[in-house]
């Protein structure tokens, strides 16, 4: 307890100053130092507005080589403010904003609470914009340098560029706009659009459009077209697309990309590489439904040249198939009479060459049938002659005498030959003839041979 209190009451034998002291003399040695307000270039890093009460206190900085060499922080009153941002509006078009580059009148002052500011009275808004075109400029130069500036638009665009990667942002009119466009076309073409959503102002929409392209990127297969589109803007609010980073990706981007920003003044660095651009997110609905309505006119004029085509041949063939048969019809009547003249000629060449042959033939017969016959008579003859030999010889051997001289005899019953004893009974007379002489006999008894029982 008693080290505590030793060290509670120590005090230091050397000179020091309080900081209120050294404020006040910062103070001080500022005020008398700093007596005017100055013209000062700074980035507007982050204007920091306050509704309520109307004052901004905006952070300052200067960078160099994308590190920052020096930040100080600022403040404009109300009033102040108020004159600033109308005159800002009525050059550039658009609202005092983070992230731009200004010229401004500012008083140099330190408060021992607050620190160091620079109490900002005017900004010119020309110098805005004309560091914008400068650095506008500079991108541009660049991009050609580097050989980039035509990559993307050198890209051969779809013939018809219906799968669609839309960056933009949901609730935008611009995007409704295109999309009530596609979706209300009168031709009813059907579009496949995908809503990358992007922060299309400030300073977080370069990289928010970055991060789309790249997400984009990795589905490439899956599009035809992707389209950035925001609904207008004057030249400050569109200055995240003269960025060089943005402006390069999209330059080597491997789908070709149409930009509708939506605005009539300069065309923004991004813009100019892209490979299509537009005025209005409008132009950019009706741009795709007349590719698409051109290829249908195209394919419909094909067609219409195809059945022309078809239509002409088909009338030549068929006049060429009349002809064709008109000859064929006439030739083969030629062929015919001149095959029936020739056919005729042969006939009559063969009766001619028949009656010689006949004739011929004729005289031949006419020489040798009767030769012929009388060689025919003459052996016919002695065949017969032969013939009747034999069956006189035959006749002479079957006659009743040779059969008789053999020792066969004729029984016969009432002038008729017996062949067996059928019809005749005891008590009938029947005739015997022998070669010599005949014998009457009476029947006594009549009996079957023995082969007949």
């Amino acid at each position: 307890m008693a080290q505590v209190k030793e060290a509670m009451t120590y005090a230091p034998t050397f000179k020091y100053h309080t900081l209120e002291e050294l404020s006040q003399s910062l103070k001080s040695i500022i005020s008398k130092a700093y007596t005017s307000e100055y013209w000062i270039k700074a980035e507007l890093y982050k204007l920091n507005y306050f509704p309520k009460s109307g004052h901004c206190y905006p952070e300052l900085l200067e960078k160099r080589d994308e590190k920052i060499v020096a930040r100080i922080d600022g403040m404009i009153w109300r009033d102040d403010y108020l004159k600033i941002d109308k005159s800002f509006i009525n050059t550039t078009g658009e609202n005092l904003k983070d992230g731009i580059t200004i010229l401004f009148k500012a008083g140099v002052e330190y408060h021992p609470i607050n620190g160091l500011k620079l109490h900002i009275r005017e900004i010119d808004p020309n110098f805005t914009l004309g560091e914008l075109a400068r650095q506008k400029n500079a991108c541009i130069q660049k991009l050609k340098d580097e050989g980039l500036f035509d990559r993307n638009r050198n890209l051969p665009l779809p013939v018809l560029p219906k799968r669609l990667a839309i960056i933009s942002v949901e609730t935008s009119k611009g995007y409704r706009d295109v999309m009530d466009v596609l979706e209300g076309n009168e031709y009813k073409y059907v579009f496949i659009t995908s809503l990358f959503p992007a922060l299309l102002q400030g300073d977080t929409a370069i990289a928010s459009i970055l991060g789309q392209l790249q997400n984009i990127e990795r589905r490439q297969s899956e599009f035809d077209l992707v389209l950035i589109i925001r609904g207008g803007g004057g030249d400050v609010g569109l200055s995240c697309f003269d960025d060089y980073k943005l402006a390069s990706r999209i330059a080597t981007f491997p789908i070709p990309i149409a930009a509708g920003i939506g605005h009539s003044t300069n065309l923004t660095v991004s813009e100019q590489v892209a490979n299509k651009n537009f005025i209005t997110p409008t132009e950019v609905g009706y741009f795709l439904i007349d590719a698409f309505r051109t290829l249908e006119e195209h394919i419909l004029a094909i067609s219409q040249d195809i059945f022309d085509y078809a239509s002409r041949m088909l009338e030549q063939n068929i006049y060429k198939l009349a002809r064709l048969s008109g000859r064929l019809q006439v030739s083969c009547i030629e062929k015919v009479h001149f095959h029936q003249t020739t056919v005729h000629k042969i006939i009559a060449k063969m009766k001619q060459a028949t009656n010689q042959k006949m004739a011929l033939q004729c005289i031949q017969i006419n020489e040798t049938i009767p030769r012929r016959i009388k060689l025919a008579e003459s052996s016919l003859l002695k065949a017969v002659l032969k013939h009747l030999d034999m069956l006189n010889e035959k006749l002479q051997i079957l006659s009743p005498e040779q059969t008789l001289k053999r020792g066969y005899s004729i029984t016969t019953f009432n002038g008729k030959s017996l062949l067996n004893s059928e019809g005749t009974k005891e008590g009938d007379t029947i005739k015997t003839t022998l070669l010599s002489g005949q014998i009457i006999s009476i029947i006594t008894k009549t009996q079957p041979n023995e082969s007949d029982k």
